[in-house]
């Protein structure tokens, strides 16, 4: 999925994400998938994927890192510390995470652990591509997902 690291494909695949989403919020089961009021996206995944679909749809992006940017005199680190962000989020408004891709929800798993320690609220995931080559395994991003209690949409599944 490293086309998501051109910004005229980015901004593309932004632009499909956002129609898939107007598309999916019309079933009873994704009523809420429209109301959102952060984004956000791993640092390690596609960041500018994430960027240009806060640009969409105008809503602000916390960009996440699995370590933390900076911890206190004892070594510890709050969930604030795994964000690049230019504000601060209000305890439960709604997070929208977006990614090119999710094979076994390593990634976004931490993201949705570390957006709950800062009481948001994550209902759904959604990605371009989801490989389906861990669903044998039970060990595949859906599954993943769902012990968070967050639901994975992708556009596209393939072994």
């Amino acid at each position: 999925m490293g086309g998501s690291t051109v910004p005229e494909k980015a901004m593309r695949m932004a632009t499909l994400l956002k129609a898939q989403i107007g598309v999916k919020a019309t079933e009873p089961e994704y009523k809420r998938l429209t109301d959102f009021d952060y984004v956000a996206t791993p640092k390690s995944g596609s960041p500018f994927l994430g960027y240009e679909f806060s640009r969409l749809t105008q809503k602000p992006l916390m960009l996440h890192s699995q370590d933390a940017k900076y911890r206190d005199a004892n070594g510890k680190s709050e969930p604030l510390a795994h964000f690049d962000i230019s504000f601060k989020p209000e305890s439960g408004k709604s997070v929208l995470i977006i990614d090119d891709s999710s094979t076994g929800g390593r990634k976004v798993g931490s993201m949705i652990q570390h957006l709950k320690l800062l009481d948001l609220v994550v209902n759904y995931c959604v990605v371009i591509f989801e490989p389906q080559s861990k669903v044998g395994t039970q060990q595949n991003a859906s599954k993943a997902l769902s012990e968070y209690g967050v639901k994975l949409i992708s556009i596209v599944r393939h072994p």
